[in-house]
């Protein structure tokens, strides 16, 4: 059965409110910091294929969530596509939600591999 996005978005929430604070936390050893980040990571990732949401739903969720592109990402992209560089992006399994993200950008160009 799908899971409804507002009890998707509770689940990630809660994990969020376990790792954000280890993750914002430089006074810990950088290896523990890594490991809660790996975790936060695994547990959001479980989370979105348990969901099973239908791919349709993925800008939607995108606009909804604070998903957004590091700063200088889209200017980068823009200028390795006006030069020809290829640009090959290494997704982890969730090259659905890039491929929406970088639609909603307007910087999707034919030289990216996904």
């Amino acid at each position: 059965a799908v899971v409804s996005t507002t009890e998707y978005g509770a689940k990630t929430s809660a994990i969020k409110d376990i790792h954000l604070p280890i993750h914002l936390d430089f006074s810990l050893p950088e290896e523990v910091r890594k490991e809660s980040d790996h975790q936060w990571f695994t547990k959001i990732m479980n989370c979105f294929v348990d969901a099973k949401f239908p791919k349709s739903l993925i800008p939607d969720m995108l606009e909804a969530s604070q998903c957004r592109l590091r700063s200088g990402v889209v200017e980068f992209l823009r200028l390795a596509h006006q030069h020809n560089i290829p640009v090959l992006i290494f997704s982890g399994g969730i090259k659905d939600v890039i491929d929406a993200l970088l639609d909603r950008e307007g910087c999707y160009f034919d030289n990216i591999s996904i």
